[in-house]
């Protein structure tokens, strides 16, 4: 529960925050109610090493009401499920799928059954339903019927639009989709709510990988793990959307054990049709991580992961070749990425073939102490270079904000860069879309980088474009689909377009000019459409806490470590991050959400090699909270059995809370047993599992 506001003025003496605590009282014994202040400095905008905010609480009271009052509360309402559909359904194994009239879905596994209801708009005005009870008819026909043994078919019009959904057992998951054509002579709006219930309350429920959270993205910021995992008490159910359009229009957040899934501002042309995408996992043991793990397989994302870093940017030019040699053995980095970016060095008026040549030192340096190092060159798809106001090069591809102005960036005076970048001067937010002007520019920077310059790849600042800091929409085109529409009319009444949306097919046309050139592509952000998802890029993730980490769930697992920039509050030292065991410390931060690491800055000075250079290369197969178990390797700072069978031959190394090698640990540390290996982590450590070749 979340408590805040920057001012209580107007509120009034009598105001009071009233929370329902019945599900966490004990009948049959004392209990303890305690309340746990954890604001954090910096979402008061406060320096990170600031003393925590007080929490003031002017008076407390508990008390009880009559159950016939409390039993009228919408949330206690809405924690009453439907009643069991009754008639004809599909089958596989233990899972059923039923329909009812209404058009309402029920999939019933052994120990809970799982609701889904949903609500559609109806341009015009009012709600089209598919419930679980019997609706008012809205729609002008409503049919149901079981098209195979596999699939149920839901098929429902209006004068407006055509919803056919077809919702049945494909490929060991359940498969949801929803068919929109418009019928009318306008471009029409479609705000749709589904509803998931649970028969039981359950024991957790995960929104985008975490346990207890109230929301998983929006449209301003989509999430890059659009999932919801009900944890039952002997199985579970995961929810994931799939499709580009519902990913980036879609909001999802819980109330009770209800969670919805918002997407209201889906639009479709004259006569245009699409079809919105969810996949349901029927699981037999609650585990999210069994879920995640599935679905990773099912979108392709279990691909080769490097160990990469950004940690080149603190190797200025007095570092000896041998000082340089070391710094990347000890972390065992092979992918690095110098501190210069393409475009963005004030005060240069050369052509872009005399910038490659300043940008070119870099891989000269570094592969003159590391030749097999292979070096990145940084590309901003974002952002320009600062130039007087009105005189952008790139008009075509500005991002157009509401007001109909372009949008753009501050200089800011405290960034080195541009801290001296004359009064006036801006910087124009761009989107790249095939055959634009700053598509064109992208094109000559990544072509020049790999013939000329002697990189070996690209890394994309900013690759998402669904941030809404940045700009997540231009106000100057319609992309097909994104609108507003008026809640009362049910009308559209603003078309736009999702900058995600549009330059989705300029993003991956510039990834494959890199892959032309036989280079490596970095992203920084997880991708957040499906034709991106399914493309073999490195990912990375400036974030710093677990929600942040789940994010990466559903790419290659690498939020970057710790930053001075971006990690305001230091979890084992509130002064600094200064010792090898902080480092550690941060390696299992991450891996204890079911991640990797990335190397961001430096940090502190290595006196040995540390458990990242053992780490990769990692092709993961399934992930879990404390490991990663992969085809040549296994990473864990969980103690347990592992293996990859009875003929598993594997070298195990532990690692202690400095991540030094134990060179010579305990003997009951680890013990063979028949599938593998069973081992002891030690305390603050962890344990990597080295597959022999010969046994992949």
């Amino acid at each position: 529960m979340t408590l805040f506001s920057y001012s209580f003025e107007g509120i009034g003496e009598d105001a009071a925050y009233m929370l329902d605590v019945s599900d966490l009282i004990a009948r049959d014994q004392s209990n303890e109610i305690k309340i746990t202040n954890t604001a954090a400095p910096e979402y008061f905008n406060l320096p990170g090493d600031s003393p925590q905010p007080e929490l003031l609480v002017g008076r407390l009271e508990l008390a009880t009401v009559p159950e016939s009052q409390a039993a009228a509360s919408p949330l206690r309402k809405s924690e009453t499920p439907p009643a069991p559909v009754s008639g004809k359904g599909i089958q596989l194994d233990s899972v059923e799928i039923l329909a009812s009239p209404a058009g309402g879905i029920e999939i019933r596994q052994p120990d809970t059954s799982y609701f889904i209801e949903s609500e559609f708009s109806r341009p015009g005005g009012g709600i089209h339903r598919f419930g679980i009870e019997k609706q008012p008819d809205t729609w002008r026909s409503l049919q149901i019927s079981i098209a195979d043994i596999h699939s149920i078919c839901i098929t429902a019009e209006d004068d407006s639009y055509r919803l056919i959904r077809s919702i049945g057992f494909r490929k060991g998951r359940i498969e949801l989709q929803d068919t929109f054509t418009n019928l009318a002579d306008r471009v029409i709006g479609v705000a749709i709510t589904h509803t998931m219930i649970p028969s039981r309350p359950p024991q957790g429920i995960y929104l985008g990988g975490i346990d207890g959270v109230d929301n998983n993205g929006s449209p301003s910021y989509p999430a890059a793990n659009p999932t919801v995992f009900y944890a039952g008490t002997k199985g579970g159910l995961g929810i994931a959307a799939e499709d580009t359009v519902l990913r980036l229009g879609l909001k999802t957040y819980r109330a009770g054990t209800r969670c919805y899934f918002l997407s209201h501002h889906f639009g479709l042309d004259v006569s245009a049709s699409y079809t919105l995408r969810c996949a349901l996992y029927p699981e037999d043991k609650p585990s999210y991580w069994s879920f995640i793990s599935r679905l990773r397989q099912d979108w392709g994302v279990n691909r080769t992961v490097e160990n990469f870093g950004f940690a080149a940017t603190s190797l200025d030019e007095s570092y000896s070749d041998e000082a340089m040699r070391t710094f990347f053995q000890r972390r065992g980095i092979r992918i690095t990425i110098p501190g210069l970016w393409w475009g963005q060095m004030y005060g240069f008026t050369g052509t872009p073939q005399e910038q490659v040549k300043i940008l070119g030192k870099d891989p000269v340096r570094i592969k003159r102490a590391c030749p097999d190092m292979r070096v990145l060159c940084k590309i901003q798809p974002l952002l320009s270079a600062a130039c007087p106001e009105g005189q952008d090069p790139y008009q075509d591809s500005q991002i157009i904000q509401e007001n109909g102005r372009p949008m753009t960036f501050p200089c800011d005076p405290r960034d080195p860069c541009y801290g001296d970048v004359p009064p006036g001067w801006v910087r124009y937010r761009h989107v790249p879309v095939i055959g634009n002007s700053w598509y064109k520019q992208l094109e000559e920077w990544i072509h020049l980088s790999m013939t000329e310059g002697g990189f070996d790849g690209i890394y994309f600042d900013t690759f998402s474009y669904a941030t809404g800091f940045y700009g997540r929409y231009t106000y100057d085109r319609w992309d097909g689909h994104t609108v507003d529409i008026d809640p009362q009319s049910g009308e559209v009444t603003r078309k736009y377009a999702d900058l995600a949306l549009i330059s989705e097919p300029a993003r991956i046309a510039l990834i494959e000019l890199v892959r032309k050139y036989g280079g490596e592509v970095l992203a920084n952000d997880p991708p957040q459409t499906e034709g991106l998802t399914c493309i073999n890029t490195l990912r990375c993730n400036e974030t710093t806490n677990h929600q942040g980490y789940a994010q990466m769930h559903l790419s290659t697992l690498t939020p970057l470590g710790h930053s001075e920039c971006y990690t305001s509050n230091e979890r084992r030292n509130q002064k600094g991050w200064k010792t090898e065991a902080d480092r550690m410390d941060d390696i299992r931060d991450k891996l204890s959400a079911g991640c990797l690491y990335s190397y961001y800055y430096a940090g502190p000075e290595l006196t040995q090699e540390i458990v990242t250079r053992w780490m990769f290369p990692i092709t993961p197969v399934e992930i879990g909270p404390g490991w990663v178990i992969g085809r040549e390797r296994t990473v864990t700072m969980v103690s347990g059995e592992y293996g990859w069978g009875p003929d598993t031959v594997a070298e195990t190394l532990l690692f202690d809370e400095n991540g030094h090698r134990i060179l010579s640990p305990p003997p009951d540390a680890i013990q063979p047993i028949p599938e593998g290996v069973k081992i002891q982590i030690p305390a603050g450590g962890m344990g990597i599992l080295i597959r022999k070749p010969q046994q992949e």
